[in-house]
């Protein structure tokens, strides 16, 4: 699994709002969708703080959403092996079984470097927003060390 965001694509609404391509990448597909268009800021914080409940301890689960339509994925991690399940409104369209350790750590990676390419994109384009700076903040809890 891979996370995709295209900072080409970022844009800044009147009211400070950055949207922007962000999407799933399993094998050759993409959930929702290739060049899903949201709230990219929003989402990246929003992630983080799921993730951080993921990690806590094994056998945990954390959903994470999009907030451009009903759509979300779940973690899921029991113990060696780990759960990703995509969701269109309360309809399971995929599950795949991942090795949890992979799993926790890959998504950890890379939602890191999906954050760390926004920023330097919204510092590059002189975006300050609330948003931008509480991501900034946030992206330490997933940088510490992991065991």
């Amino acid at each position: 699994m891979k996370l995709y965001i295209d900072s080409e694509s970022f844009e800044i609404s009147s009211s400070d709002v950055i949207t922007g391509t962000i999407c799933l990448k399993l094998n050759d597909d993409f959930f929702p969708e290739k060049n899903w268009n949201d709230s990219i800021a929003l989402i990246l914080l929003s992630w983080i703080k799921s993730f951080k409940e993921l990690s806590k301890n094994q056998n945990s689960k954390a959903t994470f959403y999009f907030f451009d339509g009903p759509l979300r994925f779940e973690m899921i991690e029991t113990g060696k092996l780990g759960y990703l399940k995509l969701y269109h409104k309360d309809k399971c369209i995929l599950r795949n079984d991942i090795s949890s350790n992979n799993l926790v750590t890959n998504f950890r990676l890379e939602l890191l470097k999906c954050c760390e390419l926004a920023i330097d994109e919204f510092n590059k384009r002189g975006w300050i927003t609330p948003e931008t700076i509480h991501l900034n903040s946030l992206i330490k809890d997933l940088t510490l060390p992991w065991i």
